[in-house]
């Protein structure tokens, strides 16, 4: 059976890391977020379990940046599934950015990591 990655929005910290240390048992994650300390140290620490994890920058409000997330993850294994935990809070953005981030990011990262 061929080996597929599951992609992880946010999984540097938090309910994503939880996420990342979960499904890491079943197989690979790629986790991006954008502080590279944050991903690198995650990655450490899910390694240390024996999970199979990597980390990529993402910027999940620039849909370039997903793109490049998603190419990244493929040109490990083939995404096998997206989870989007990636989010921000009143306060961190205007309302165009909130809207950015938490309602159109989650379709923007599923379809630019889905098989064309």
């Amino acid at each position: 059976m061929e080996k597929k990655i599951t992609v992880i929005t946010g999984g540097a910290t938090g309910m994503g890391y939880a996420v990342a240390e979960e499904l890491g048992k079943e197989g690979p994650v790629i986790i991006g977020g954008r502080r590279e300390g944050k991903l690198v140290e995650a990655v450490e620490k899910l390694e240390a379990q024996g999970i199979e994890a990597y980390w990529h920058l993402l910027d999940i409000s620039d849909v370039e940046s997903v793109r490049e997330f998603a190419e990244a993850a493929n040109a490990i294994y083939p995404i096998g599934n997206v989870v989007t935990v990636a989010g921000i809070y009143v306060g961190q953005a205007d309302n165009a950015g909130i809207i950015r981030v938490n309602a159109l990011a989650p379709s923007t990262s599923t379809r630019s990591s889905s098989p064309t």
